[in-house]
């Protein structure tokens, strides 16, 4: 069986739990979706090859911007997801919307370090909405505020719509 492990975000906390299913899977290969922090140095001291895709900066992206490239590059019967505990449900939500019906299995290890955030039930349904229409038309949508703060930072595809 041909596994992915997807490093979501930046947090070098998840590295560990990233590790920890490498010692699992040592075939498995890595790929970090991420614009922050440095998770690539660190593997990298570590002597863990990773491919870095640094065009995902949200839930949704991590998983659409980088779906083509783990189909054709990577071509896994299952990817290994791993983001904080407090981040699964909205991570799952988006997954299972990006990969429907796809043939890939989604796994997810959740990294426990205690803290919270935003994974509230309004966000999960919007975000999963998001990646639906995604899927069903190739349209990204961005909240305002969101596409503002991400988007001057780099030239805007053909496909995504601020709300």
């Amino acid at each position: 069986m041909k596994r992915l492990i997807l490093h979501l975000g930046g947090s070098i906390g998840r590295s560990t739990e990233v590790i920890e299913a490498l010692k699992e899977y040592p075939d498995a290969s890595v790929l970090v979706s991420s614009e922050g922090g440095d998770p690539v140095g660190f593997y990298q001291n570590l002597g863990i090859t990773v491919k870095h895709d640094t065009e995902a900066w949200d839930t949704v992206t991590n998983f659409t911007y980088t779906y083509n490239f783990i189909k054709n590059n990577y071509n896994p019967d299952e990817i290994i997801v791993v983001t904080h505990d407090w981040h699964v449900p909205r991570a799952s939500a988006i997954a299972n919307a990006v990969y429907l019906f796809r043939g890939i299995k989604l796994t997810f290890r959740p990294y426990k370090d205690g803290s919270q955030n935003d994974s509230d039930i309004d966000h999960l349904w919007m975000d999963r909405l998001r990646a639906l229409l995604w899927r069903l038309t190739g349209v990204l949508l961005f909240h305002g505020t969101t596409y503002d703060q991400r988007v001057p930072s780099r030239p805007v595809r053909a496909n995504e719509v601020r709300l």
